[in-house]
Formats: C-alpha cells, structure tokens, sequence
C-alpha cells in the first residue's frame, strides 16, 4: 500500500481579517473673531456764517 504524499497539496486559505474601524473626523476649527469697527471720520467743518 503506497503512503500519499500530502505535502503536493496547498493548505487552505486563513480567514480574512475584519476591516479596521474608520477614524473619527477632526474637529471643525474654531471660527475667526470679527474685525474691529472702523474709526468714525472726523466730524464735517462748521459753515460759514451768513452776511445781514
């Protein structure tokens, strides 16, 4: 009685592996402070005085 040789035969295929979690999202950057007002122009000059 001949002794098969089971070395000619490939070994099954592992499992595969499970998928690794999806990173979480990165926070949203904070929102940039508003300008400061503009300086108010100088008040208009004074007009001149009416003759009589």
């Amino acid at each position: 009685m001949r002794s098969l040789d089971f070395s000619v035969f490939d070994g099954a295929t592992g499992p595969t592996g499970a998928t690794g979690p999806v990173g979480a999202t990165g926070p949203v950057g904070a929102t940039g402070p508003t300008g400061a007002p503009g300086i108010q122009g100088p008040p208009g000059a004074t007009g001149a005085k009416g003759t009589t």
